[in-house]
């Protein structure tokens, strides 16, 4: 890969040059946006500008769009490979044809304004010398791979531009082809938890850009079994002798077709989507994707409630497992977060880890000598799932990840061996005197930003019961963030997802915009009446409240006034459900 290269543009042609050792030169062409490699008649510009990789090319309605990242941040090394993380990009108008005004120009300048948006959370990351898509059981820090090998054995779920880059690898210009990848990457190194030898401590987590979304737009499962908020979480200790160990763990939507709409209520009933009998081939093929990818038994811990609104998904859950367990290894574990923990009793949370550990011991840990020569590898996954498979899934996969670790360090002798197996967990006042207050605090504070980074990509916000996550324990400073979370979740699910829903499925090719086409973003407005109802409300609930019955006021006027006001609300409220079509921010380009 090209670790330096520049974009010089004519008015026909965009030329990207690489200035590194093996410097490789690409031209686009601006009328039909084909890539090519220079011919002899071409003469190449010298003095372009700095752009530290390509992101790809887009096709919107009036013209093709070349992404770049031109700044990034290095936030690390792993090994030798220096991982950045994407500051800016810059979108280039291949066509120099302008656009008619109008419906299409309008449009042209909202899907711009979509991709921009996609391209502005800032969470995604690259690397010129080491395939970032797969975690160490595929390949070794110690490899120096080129760049063919990158662009032809990435994992293509986890590479989110790869579309956009089909142009340079139908021409097999691989030294371009950067795969970015979305999520939580963070590496700390200098870690130590005996005061002399050091190791680097990362965690890893790549989203899936199969069936991307928002919280209450994209839920569950689709007919090939891909689901909603699907993540793959690396956690990684590099240490100084050379040798590397990782945990992998997955997170993921209930696998059934379900789903959750924004519809003005605090908390949506989910909705199972049909027959049960009919979800089964999805159900299978997700998780028979699952085994195949990691290699081993899967085991799905379940977190959500056993009553309620969340019983009926629980159940189908439950009952699909245990069919297709007769024909693979699959484990089913469920577990009422919620009831289990009430009254902030977050030590029963050992009681879960305790049953998982021999899992955990079957599907051992993937670890690398020095150079890279495979002493174990990871045969297995524990996929871990809540209803939006944030907040409750964050806590349960930072301790498993925690119980692991203690193990992992005891093998590179970062720690002292275990006189004898414990058939119990550490407890979190236990890890922290293993670890250390330095090392405990690092660790907390890595996974609490992977929680609240994920959850900020899926649901709008940081993660709830991050303090538990963050400093071993449920604080009231944590509730009351949790409040505060949760009022604007409700805010941003309700009202602005829908477009930030459509920036994902532009940016991915989910939609393609066609020339011509009616235009998607022409939706029906807020009816007259939904403004007048709203208006009247409004104006009611301000004189009222604006209104105090003087002192000696009787208290059949008092019971008036309050009674008036309870009304006007439940009138709102009313009005708002009613009105709830209208007033919530659905996605306009594709049906989930």
């Amino acid at each position: 890969m090209l670790k330096s290269a520049s974009l010089s543009e004519t008015d026909t042609e965009i030329f990207l040059v690489g200035r590194d050792k093996d410097a490789s030169t690409i031209i686009i062409d601006r009328l039909t946006g084909k890539v090519r490699t220079p011919e002899a008649k071409d003469t190449i510009p010298t003095n372009g500008r700095r752009i530290e990789a390509v992101f790809g090319i887009i096709t919107l309605i009036a013209s093709k769009y070349l992404i770049v990242c031109t700044k990034s941040d290095t936030i690390g090394s792993l090994g030798e490979h220096k991982i950045k993380q994407a500051a800016e990009f810059d979108m280039i108008r291949l066509s120099n044809g302008s656009v008619a005004a109008g419906v299409a120009a309008s449009d042209e300048l909202q899907y711009l304004a979509l991709v921009n948006m996609a391209l502005n959370e800032p969470a995604l990351y690259f690397c010129h010398t080491h395939d970032i898509t797969r975690s160490l059981k595929h390949r070794s820090l110690d490899e120096m791979p080129d760049a063919k090998a990158i662009a032809t054995g990435a994992d293509k779920q986890f590479w989110w531009n790869h579309h956009l880059l089909q142009p340079f690898l139908d021409t097999q210009a691989y030294n371009w082809c950067v795969p970015f990848v979305k999520g939580f990457f963070k590496i700390v190194a200098n870690c130590s938890v005996d005061g002399n030898r050091k190791f680097t401590f990362a965690l890893l987590s790549r989203r899936s850009r199969n069936r991307a979304g928002t919280r209450y737009n994209v839920r569950g499962a689709d007919a090939q079994g891909y689901v909603a908020n699907e993540v793959e979480t690396e956690q990684l200790v590099v240490s100084d002798d050379g040798q590397t160990m990782s945990l992998l763990l997955l997170r993921g939507s209930i696998p059934l077709r379900w789903t959750q709409r924004a519809n003005i209520k605090y908390k949506p009933k989910p909705q199972l989507q049909g027959d049960i009998v009919l979800m089964k081939a999805g159900f299978k093929r997700h998780f028979e994707r699952v085994a195949a990818h990691y290699g081993g038994p899967v085991v799905a811990v379940n977190l959500i409630d056993t009553k309620g609104g969340e019983k009926a998904l629980g159940d189908a859950f439950e009952s699909l497992c245990g069919e297709l367990s007769r024909d693979m290894k699959l484990r089913y574990i469920a577990f009422d977060f919620h009831k289990e923990c009430k009254g902030m009793r977050y030590d029963k949370l050992d009681n879960l880890l305790a049953t998982v550990m021999p899992d955990l011991k079957a599907h051992n840990y993937t670890h690398r000598a020095q150079h890279g020569n495979i002493l174990a590898k990871q045969q297995g996954i524990i996929r871990v799932n809540c209803m939006d498979n944030l907040d409750r899934t964050n806590v349960v996969q930072g301790l498993i990840a925690r119980h692991v670790l203690t193990a992992q360090l005891r093998v590179l002798g970062h720690l002292p061996l275990a006189k004898q197996e414990s058939l119990r967990p550490e407890t979190s006042a236990q890890a922290a005197a293993t670890f250390g207050a330095t090392f405990e605090a690092i660790r907390k504070t890595v996974w609490a930003d992977n929680a609240d980074a994920i959850s900020t990509q899926y649901s709008g916000t940081g993660a709830l019961k991050n303090d538990f996550t963050r400093t071993g324990k449920r604080t009231f400073r944590g509730l009351l963030q949790d409040g505060a979370n949760s009022a604007t979740r409700y805010y941003l699910n309700n009202f602005r997802d829908g477009r930030r829903q459509d920036a994902y499925d532009v940016l991915l090719g989910v939609h393609k915009p066609v020339a011509g086409s009616p235009s998607p973003f022409a939706v029906r407005k807020r009816t007259n009446a939904c403004v007048t109802t709203f208006l009247t409300l409004g104006i009611a609930l301000l004189l009222i409240t604006s209104y105090r019955p003087a002192d000696g006021a009787s208290w059949l006027l008092r019971l008036v006034v309050v009674a008036t006001y309870a009304v006007l609300v439940w009138l709102s409220y009313r009005a708002a459900l009613r009105f709830a079509p209208e007033l919530i921010d659905s996605p306009l380009l594709v049906a989930a």
